[in-house]
């Protein structure tokens, strides 16, 4: 789900709830090749050590992100370059 909205259009406190997305056996897989740090070492820079899961997470399950603006930015740019 895409919202178009402008940067001074979003609230602080503004929530929203992505659409539901059922895990299958292949996200499992590429998950725990991913996150394995044998395998890759650059693993934990993708974030997923910012991931909480309360309960596990089994095959068939439909997950959802509910994410809140608690902060907004205005970052000064001297110059910038567009390509």
């Amino acid at each position: 789900m895409f919202i178009d909205k402008y940067f001074e259009e979003f609230v602080l406190g503004e929530t929203r709830t992505t659409t539901g997305r059922t895990i299958t056996e292949s996200d499992i897989v590429l998950h725990a090749g991913m996150t394995a740090g044998d395998i890759n070492s650059r693993a934990m820079t993708y974030g997923y050590e910012k991931l909480n899961f309360p309960e596990p997470v089994f095959i068939g399950d439909t997950l959802q992100v509910k994410v809140s603006i608690s902060e907004k930015r205005t970052i000064r740019v001297d110059r910038a370059t567009a390509w």
